[in-house]
Parts: C-alpha cells; structure tokens; sequence
C-alpha cells in the first residue's frame, strides 16, 4: 500500500519540477552551444529557452498525474543506480545499457546544441511538433507509471511485485520504452537541430535491446504466467513489429 507524501515531500519534488529544466537542462545546453562558439559566449537562440519551458510544462502534466503513485515516484527519485550499486537480481545487461543510453542521450543533447546555435531557426511548426511529442511522451510515460507501481529505473526483484497486464500494458509489454521514443525525437526539434536526430534515432534500438533483455528477467521472476503474456501480447514495444 502507498504511504502518501510528506508536506515536505510534495514541496521539495514541486519545486524540484519546476527547477529542473532551468538549472540542470539550460547550462547543459549552453554548455554545447558555447563548445561551438568558443571563445566567444554563445548567442541566445530559440530552442535554448523554448527546450526548458517545454520541459517544465512536461514534468508538471507528470507530477500531476503522479501525485497520488507515492510509491512510484520515490522509487523514480532513488539515488541514481550509478551510485547505489547492483539492485537484487538485477541483469548485469541493465546497467550497461543504462550507461549506453546515458551517453546518446547527452550526445543528442550537446549535439543538438552545437548544431542549433549556428543554425537558420526552424519554421515555428517544426517547434510546435517537437514540443507536443515531448510533452505526449512524458504523459504517456506518466500513464505507465500510474499503471505500474512496480515500475523502476532498472528492472529487479522487488518485494510483492505483480505481473503488470492492463491499461497500456494490453498494448505492447514495455510501454514505458514506446512512450520515451516521441521525447528523445522531439528533443532535437524543439532544440533547433537536424544532426542531433541521428544520436536520437540510435537510441532506438539500444531500447529494443533492453526490452530484449529484460524479458529473460521476467521469464525468470514470472514464470508460465509471464509466457502466457507473451502470448497474449506478442509485441514488445511496436505492435505489429517488435
């Protein structure tokens, strides 16, 4: 059962929420601009602010719809697996691709920015499409956790876990990696950058491969009832092919 959250606890992930895309997101971001532009400072540009605000408007949809999945969120807001140590029965696969994705994930990042700096600006569309699909995406991925109590950075053993079999689990079995895929592409849009699409598409199948790996996991953990779901389920992460 949730225990639900401190006041102090609700103050400190609002505000976290909020704080997030501007102190953490934005100097990542000039960081790569500055890179390109060295040693001047680099000028400001669209996707520079637009990529923070999109951010915030995002986490807070999540934070809204996550409020009442205590449990959830405290395990999304664990100290970083990096630092915490293997979890129990934790495949040795899922901190590997854990640092794969990491690093495509921070070279789109530094990578869109270094392309948008010196870059015409896009048409505003192009903007809007990459801001809607990141905002889609984190409450699509806000959907699953909602469904998934169970749901954590890596998979592991975790006490009273269930076999999750409803909601966007009757669509593919690991929702969670379909709905990030919109965020990763949109983040390039929103930024500004053409290059930075390609790091972003790689991401793609360094997800399918986890989703692979992480099905020996649950054989292992569910037995006959997670087979049936595969049965029932066929696809991983895209109905119809994978």
């Amino acid at each position: 059962m949730d225990v639900p959250f401190t006041q102090w606890e609700t103050f400190k992930w609002s505000v976290s929420m909020l704080l997030v895309p501007w102190v953490f997101w934005l100097p990542l971001l000039w960081f790569g601009a500055f890179v390109r532009t060295f040693p001047s400072p680099p000028p400001s540009y669209l996707g520079l602010w637009l990529t923070p605000t999109v951010l915030t408007i995002a986490y807070m949809i999540s934070w809204i719809m996550l409020i009442d999945r205590p449990r959830v969120v405290r395990e999304r807001m664990q100290k970083s697996q990096f630092h915490g140590g293997k979890k129990p029965g934790e495949p040795r696969e899922e901190k590997r691709a854990q640092i794969i994705l990491l690093i495509q994930s921070l070279v789109v990042l530094f990578g869109s920015s270094y392309d948008a700096v010196n870059r015409d600006p896009w048409p505003n569309p192009v903007y809007g499409m990459g801001a809607i699909m990141m905002i889609l995406s984190m409450t699509l991925m806000s959907w699953v956790l909602r469904e998934n109590a169970f749901a954590s950075k890596v998979v592991y053993k975790q006490e009273g876990q269930v076999l999750m079999t409803t909601g966007p689990y009757t669509l593919v079995r690991h929702p969670f990696y379909t709905s990030l895929i919109p965020f990763v592409l949109g983040l390039p849009l929103v930024i500004g950058s053409y290059w930075g699409l390609i790091p972003a598409l790689l991401c793609i199948p360094t997800l399918m491969w986890r989703a692979y790996h992480e099905e020996k996991f649950l054989v292992q953990e569910f037995d006959t009832a997670y087979k049936q779901y595969q049965h029932k389920v066929p696809y991983r992460m895209f109905p119809g092919l994978f």
